[in-house]
């Protein structure tokens, strides 16, 4: 499935904190060949940019390779009453231990509008995270850009020929 990055305005970008990064990718090893997932903490300092600065894994005990579902009710008692000093709730993720890290039809389906949904799955390299969303209801899902440890990397072409990450 091919999912459209925006292209007007400004790229939306998900900045993504050097310990956040370490334990999704750490989650998606320690639990394959099962799918895990949880909630993403953060602010949305504007309508195109996510900072997450913290995870919360909620497991899945009937999780297998290609299915994760979090519990309703542990993912409303997040959204209810958040965790003092973790921000807001600003998202989820899950993982895709056999598959690259881009979202299903199930996936693309249920993602909720106005919430990052980041991915961990498998790309040539070994683990990857991307992350996507949508804006309504019945929007289409866009691809969000992730940058690592705060860096806002820049578009151009310049830049990203060299290797920019």
């Amino acid at each position: 499935m091919s999912i459209p990055s925006v292209t007007a305005g400004t790229p939306p970008a998900a900045i993504v904190t050097g310990p956040v990064r370490a334990l999704l990718l750490r989650w998606a090893h320690e639990r394959q060949p099962r799918e895990t997932g949880g909630l993403l903490w953060g602010r949305r300092p504007d309508t195109s940019t996510w900072r997450v600065d913290g995870v919360r894994e909620l497991r899945d005990r009937a999780a297998t390779p290609r299915r994760y579902r979090a519990d309703p009710r542990e993912v409303w008692r997040y959204l209810a009453a958040p965790m003092e000093g973790q921000g807001t709730v600003i998202g989820m993720f899950h993982t895709h231990p056999s598959a690259d890290p881009t979202p299903s039809s199930v996936d693309s389906r249920t993602m909720p509008a106005g919430f990052l949904h980041a991915i961990v799955g498998r790309e040539d390299r070994g683990w990857s995270i991307r992350a996507f969303h949508r804006e309504a209801p019945d929007a289409p899902v866009e691809e969000v850009r992730v940058h690592p440890d705060g860096r806002r990397v820049r578009t151009d072409r310049r830049r990203a020929a060299k290797g920019d990450r």
